[in-house]
């Protein structure tokens, strides 16, 4: 069985636990004791690089499964064309909200990772519990940085937080430099001194 293997694998990967799950599997004979896994990487490093990743995995009529892509706008890109191919896909490390939206009900993406909405709630529970009065979150404009801006305020208020104790910066849109574009919406929510700055990257 053919597994395609969706990621920046050169340079952000550790693939060794893959390999060593593959190796597994096949030490037994392979799935159901007969059919030996093969994984297939691909890299991709570039959304023009993953459109035409995609194509040549949806062309190859041996490949049964995708793991990956690595972020949320190219698995949810991924997620259109293989669910439409009946081609299972796992998302090993895409925790935007969007993707459980959109794909929460179909059967091919497969989701191996919680939402951050968990992660953000994770987030405000320790901030309350550290006592701080004031909360803030810096984030980008991004599919990741969403859910974080999307669940930030709204679960501060939940834990019992004032609104005027909560305060959320975004940066990184699109042709803006991301290494210097967070320094003006830093410098705002630092001006409200908070007790607690969440940066999510």
């Amino acid at each position: 069985l053919k597994i395609a293997v969706v990621l920046d694998v050169e340079r952000t990967w550790d693939l060794s636990t893959m390999e060593w799950a593959k190796d597994n599997i096949n030490s037994k004979g392979g799935v159901l004791g007969v059919r030996p896994v093969e994984l297939v990487y691909f890299q991709v490093d570039s959304n023009s690089k993953l459109n035409s990743v995609l194509r040549d995995i949806v062309d190859d009529p041996d490949i049964v499964a995708v793991i990956g892509p690595a972020t949320a706008e190219q698995s949810i890109d991924a997620a259109r064309l293989f669910s439409s191919n009946d081609m299972v896909m796992l998302t090993p490390t895409s925790t935007a909200s969007e993707i459980y939206r959109k794909f929460g009900d179909n059967d091919f993406v497969w989701r191996t990772v919680e939402s951050d909405i968990a992660l953000t709630e994770k987030m405000m529970l320790s901030a309350w519990a550290s006592n701080a009065n004031k909360v803030a979150l810096l984030t980008t404009f991004s599919l990741y940085g969403s859910t974080f801006f999307d669940w930030f305020g709204f679960l501060a208020v939940e834990v019992g937080y004032p609104t005027d104790d909560i305060h959320v910066g975004r940066y990184g849109l699109e042709d803006t430099d991301p290494t210097t574009d967070c320094i003006s919406p830093l410098d705002e929510l630092l001006a409200n001194v908070p007790d607690v700055l969440f940066a999510v990257a």
